[in-house]
């Protein structure tokens, strides 16, 4: 799709936010991936959360370039219930689906044993909105969690 604005044509948005480290919830399943496996992991699981082809190299090609250096990854799903409240979206004319897919990505310096997610199915029905993001801390000693 295409977002217009003063005669200029873009086909993404693009926004950052700091939200307070208590607000993000710890969730209980999804991934221990190496860092230099990070691009085999999306192109196999971003599809399964409902993101399409263009949708995940998009997402590939930024975080991977922005995401620091680290052994490993805690890579989780923030549920869209949960997105609603920490960051609402208001879209007007009124979408006719939304899919919202939230990554948070935890640095570990060794593997854990986590449960992968089981993901619903999405359907795209008419004006569909996609929104991908990613959450990760920039700074240790900062009590606010980068949502971007």
């Amino acid at each position: 799709g295409t977002i217009v604005s003063d005669k200029k044509s873009y086909d993404y948005l693009y926004y950052e936010a700091a939200i307070p480290d208590t607000l993000v919830p710890k969730t209980q399943t999804g991934y221990v991936i190496a860092y230099d496996k990070l691009s085999n992991f999306f192109e196999k699981e971003l599809p399964k959360s409902g993101l399409n082809t263009k949708e995940k190299n998009q997402f590939t090609e930024y975080w991977l370039k922005v995401l620091p250096k680290s052994a490993y990854y805690k890579i989780t799903f923030i549920e869209e219930k949960v997105l609603d409240t920490l960051v609402s979206l208001v879209i007007t004319p009124k979408p006719d689906s939304i899919l919202r897919v939230t990554v948070r990505f935890e640095p570990l310096e060794k593997p854990e044993i986590i449960i992968p997610p089981v993901f619903s199915s999405f359907k795209r029905d008419g004006f569909t909105v996609v929104e991908w993001a990613g959450m990760y801390k920039k700074d240790k000693n900062h009590p606010f969690t980068c949502l971007q």
